[in-house]
């Protein structure tokens, strides 16, 4: 008897060793994409924003008032999708935060029941940082997109200007 009790002990032990090391190599993946979403998102934008500021300076110097207003609205979508992902960079951290005490108690609910010799069920709590960086990376690409579009356009407007 003890020594089913031993085989269902290391089964039991193996298993959660395995998922935890799964989780983690997947987490781990999850932020080095992030990482390298973000630096892209920001980076765009930042160009974005300097390629029409220098656009304006060397091509079109004299642009019309009512393409300026469509490049004024490209600059507040581009401002704000870095906003956004600065935002996104923020939740992600306390996410994090919250995902590694969210992981303490499925490793402290998994010791008891090993204790108790109860059948141990994961229990997940959805992160709630987790859904607003996911928000804030949606909506800052959307106004990247969205500004970079108008930029677009005010270029064609203003590039037969240019003389």
């Amino acid at each position: 008897m003890s020594t089913d009790r031993e085989l269902e002990y290391q089964y039991r032990q193996n298993r959660y060793d395995s998922f935890v090391h799964e989780r983690d190599a997947l987490r781990n993946c999850s932020l080095e994409v992030s990482g390298r979403y973000d630096k892209w998102i920001l980076g765009i934008a930042g160009g974005a924003l300097a390629l029409s500021v220098t656009f304006i300076e060397k091509i079109a110097n004299n642009p019309n008032i009512p393409s300026l207003i469509i490049l004024g609205i490209s600059w507040l979508l581009l401002i704000s999708s870095v906003a956004l992902e600065m935002y996104a960079l923020a939740t992600s951290q306390t996410a994090i935060n919250e995902e590694i005490e969210q992981l303490e108690k499925d490793y402290e609910n998994y010791l008891l029941s090993l204790n108790e010799g109860s059948s141990y069920q994961l229990q997940r709590e959805e992160n709630v940082y987790s859904k607003r960086t996911r928000s804030f990376n949606t909506w800052s690409l959307r106004t990247l997109v969205l500004g970079i579009l108008l930029i677009c356009i005010f270029a064609l407007i203003n590039l037969p200007m240019a003389q």
